[in-house]
């Protein structure tokens, strides 16, 4: 019989700002036109220009990326197990099947891993707030319910604690 837990339904990730994006957009374009009146009034290009610009054409494309998946990432808790999506990875497993949970602190908040049977595995964090400058709080990032996410995937695949130390905490079968 499928254990009920409160904790069901479908969550999703805070998005955070898009400022950062914006910015790798708004360089990527300014090293181009750089390039570009360097390459009309010079003739040629330095090799440095090329580098740079692929430097920002790269962290834009990253950055773009990092939030193309963002956007898509879905976690889904039922009654007979979970589901999850980010876009890259599609991760269907019943609660017999999650094998461990490993949640690793660090100075953004935990991070979550979960890890399946045959491989499955896939990994979220759980609400963190980055502070840029000053100590003022800027962005807020992960699941809202990250930590009941957690303690719910870990009670309903029937984990126990294995491992505890001060940065990490591992969930496995008995």
């Amino acid at each position: 019989m499928a254990k009920i837990s409160a904790l069901t339904g479908t969550f999703r990730p805070l998005q955070g700002s898009r400022r950062g994006e914006a910015y790798a957009w708004g360089l990527s374009a300014t090293m181009l036109v750089v390039t570009a009146i360097t390459a009309w009034r010079l003739g040629t290009v330095p090799w440095f220009l090329w580098i740079m610009l692929g430097f920002f054409v790269g962290s834009a494309l990253l950055s773009s990326f990092g939030n193309w998946v963002d956007s898509r990432t879905v976690l889904t808790l039922r009654a007979e197990g979970l589901e999850f999506h980010n876009g890259l990875r599609h991760v269907t497993l019943t609660w017999p099947q999650v094998q461990s949970v490993r949640i690793v602190s660090d100075r953004w908040g935990q991070r979550v891993q979960v890890q399946g049977e045959d491989g499955q595995h896939f990994a979220f964090r759980t609400l963190m707030q980055v502070e840029i400058h000053e100590g003022k709080p800027q962005n807020l990032f992960g699941f809202q319910e990250g930590e009941a996410l957690a303690a719910t995937i870990v009670r309903q695949a029937g984990l126990t604690a294995q491992r505890t130390t001060d940065e990490e905490t591992y969930y496995a079968r008995s």
